[in-house]
This record gives C-alpha cells, structure tokens and sequence, in this order.
C-alpha cells in the first residue's frame, strides 16, 4: 500500500511540475555526478547571479529525485513524510494557479541537482525536466549495490546529456569523456574540464557560455563558503585544524578529499596530517577492494590513519574503531598543535559526532555540522 501510494505522490508532483515547465520554460542548468553535485550546484547558482540576479532560482538541499526534484522546481526548500504531503499537494495546486495568473514570478533560470541512485531514475528526472546546460562533475564508484559496474554508472548519468538541444552545453571530466564516451551521445557542445580546480573549471565554462565575464567569476568564486560537511575548515582542540567531510563518502569522494588535505596541510604548515575515515557504504561486492585502495592512499599521505567500522579495516588502518566517539576520544589523546586532521565517512557512519568532540568550540556544532536535527541526532550507526 505504501509503495502505491509514493507511485501516486511522484506522478502527481511529475505533473505539476512538467506542467509548469512546459509554460514558464526557464533555462535549466542541471548537475549530476558521483561526487561534488551539490557544491558544485551552489558554487554555479552564484556564479550565474551575477547576471540573472533574483531572476535565479536553484534546488535547496538535496531535492534530487524523484520527489525532490518536482519540489525544487515549485521552490520548496525541503522534503516532507507521511500526511504532510496532503498539504503540500495543496499548496503546488495554489502556487501553480499563482505562476499560470502571473501573480508569482517565475525565475529564468534554474540552477538543479539531478541524482541517480539506480538504473533509471535519470531516465525518469528527464522526461520532465529538460536542460539546456548539464554537468556531469564525475563517473565514480557510488551506489555500487544498485549500479553493478562503474559502466552502468556511467549509462544512467549521460542522460542528462541525451536530452540537451543542440544549442546547449554539456560540461563534463576530460577522464570520463575518454572513459565512458560521454561527449558523443549529446547533439550539444561539449567543453571539457581537468580534475584539478574541477569545480572553478565548471564554473568558468558554464559562466562564460551565459556571456559572464571571467574576471567577475574567479571574484565570486573566492567569496564562496564551504557548505556543512563538504571539505570546511573548522579550528580542533589543541590548535589543530579539522577538516569536515563528513557530509558522505564514496572512493570518488574521499580521493578528492585526500588531494585537498594535502592542498590545505601545504597552505597551513600543518606538522602533521591525520585521517579519520568511516566506513563509505553502498559499494556492493567491491567494497572490500575499494577500501583496500584508498587506504593505499591515506598510507601514503597520512601521519596516522584512524577507521571508524567494519569494511573500512580492510584498508588496513593503524587503529579502528566501532564508532565515531570512540575514535574521537582516541584523537583527543594524540592531536597536537598544527596538526590537520581529515574526518570523512558515509552518512550512515555519523562521523559529525567526532567532529563535534574534536572542534575547538563544540557550541558551534548546531551552526556549521551536518545532521543537527533531533530527528538525525535519534538515528543509530548503520552497519556495512
């Protein structure tokens, strides 16, 4: 009954929110990838203010699928459960009504982010919602259980590519471009970018494709502040300095997250580096290889290399643990000044609480952490 009744949910927001579209027809940049969508999102919704000004809107959080993303597209901020969506059915009703009289304005531009957990929900998210710009930050190891192989990975994010017109723009990883094939299934251009400065790249191509000037852009690409979770510096105890990735974790992920510890530990002077890794889940039967990987790499650069898991040991950590207090607690015996310490994991891991415990003012936890809510503090660790 429960599945029925979410199959009714989504083709009624579907409706809503093709309809809408298909009268406003807003220019719609539109992200996916395997790691970085949502950054990557932000950082283009700013860009592209610079031109569009309040004539711009974007998708909030991570209103990605197939409820979010109709969601986004009326503007909500947030997804909701069970009985409320009675009310927020109402409400489309009421906004729709409001843009077709032309009493609400409707903004030109929709920056969105396009996630695909399984095979077909790209498919899906495309049938009504058509962009004109699509980026695809990467091709990577995520969702594994779902997916099978990185080629499949690869099938369902090209999509978004499949539907651009021939005057748009499709923006994608010079690596995944000769991996995957990615530039020959669109009729659009396709612009190429490195995996160095990958996201200012993005940034730089789409903004110049809207006719932005790159001075404008490298200026407010340097005003941009780290969302919660997603690589933010924070001062540790014992004037250390953490950084938070703790948001989630796929290998994709964590080896973008290894490259900017190093860029950060050489800018900071940092003495030593330390990283705290969870387990990164959803990684199928290659987990035990995938972790067995990165830990190669955390070897290689770290001072100490601290788990938090079970899957993770396969990396082959120097110490790990059942949870992330533990680890935490641990840390706080080791950390010394000028050490800079990496904490990443997947969300089911909560590696947020051993942020809290090691960041110099703790009372800034509800501000500047990911999963403050009562409702996330409540969940217990999910086991790989």
């Amino acid at each position: 009954m429960k599945k029925i009744l979410l199959k009714i949910l989504q083709a009624i927001l579907r409706m809503y929110a093709s309809a809408l579209l298909k009268l406003k027809k807003p220019t719609i940049v539109a992200v996916t990838g395997s790691a970085g969508k949502t950054s990557t999102k932000e950082a283009l919704f700013e860009v592209l203010k610079i031109k569009f000004k309040k004539n711009i809107s974007k998708s909030y959080g991570n209103l990605n699928n197939e409820i979010g993303l109709p969601l986004a597209v009326f503007h909500f901020k947030r997804t909701y459960s069970g009985l409320e969506y009675s009310a927020v059915i109402c409400w489309i009703f009421l906004k729709f009504s409001l843009y077709v009289l032309k009493i609400l304005p409707y903004p030109k531009v929709l920056v969105l982010e396009m996630a695909a957990d399984k095979i077909g929900d790209m498919a899906y998210l495309t049938t009504f919602v058509k962009p004109k710009v699509s980026v695809i930050t990467n091709i990577a190891s995520a969702h594994l259980e779902s997916f099978q192989t990185l080629e499949n990975v690869a099938k369902e994010k090209r999509k978004i590519l499949e539907v651009l017109p021939k005057d748009g723009l499709a923006v994608v990883s010079r690596n995944d471009v000769e991996n995957y094939q990615l530039g020959s299934r669109t009729q659009a251009q396709v612009k190429l970018f490195g995996e160095d400065n990958a996201q200012e790249e993005i940034c730089q191509i789409v903004g110049e494709y809207f006719g932005i000037k790159r001075g404008d852009i490298e200026k407010t690409l340097t005003q941009i502040k780290p969302l919660a979770g997603r690589l933010n510096l924070i001062s540790g105890k014992n004037d250390s300095w953490i950084l938070d990735d703790t948001y989630n974790a796929n290998p994709a992920s964590t080896i973008y997250a290894l490259q900017n510890l190093q860029k950060q530990a050489s800018r900071l002077k940092a003495e030593r580096k330390i990283v705290l890794l969870g387990d990164m889940l959803e990684l199928g039967k290659d987990a035990i290889a995938l972790h067995q990987q990165i830990g190669e790499q955390i070897r290689q650069q770290a001072d100490i290399f601290v788990a938090v898991g079970e899957a993770v040991k396969a990396a082959k950590p120097d110490f790990c643990f059942s949870n992330p207090l533990l680890a935490a607690e641990f840390l706080l015996k080791k950390i010394q000044r000028k050490d800079i310490i990496l904490i990443k994991g997947s969300q089911g891991m909560r590696m947020e609480q051993a942020v809290e415990k090691l960041m110099a003012n703790p009372k800034q936890a509800q501000e500047i952490l990911v999963r403050q809510s009562a409702s996330w503090k409540a969940k217990p660790l999910v086991k790989a």
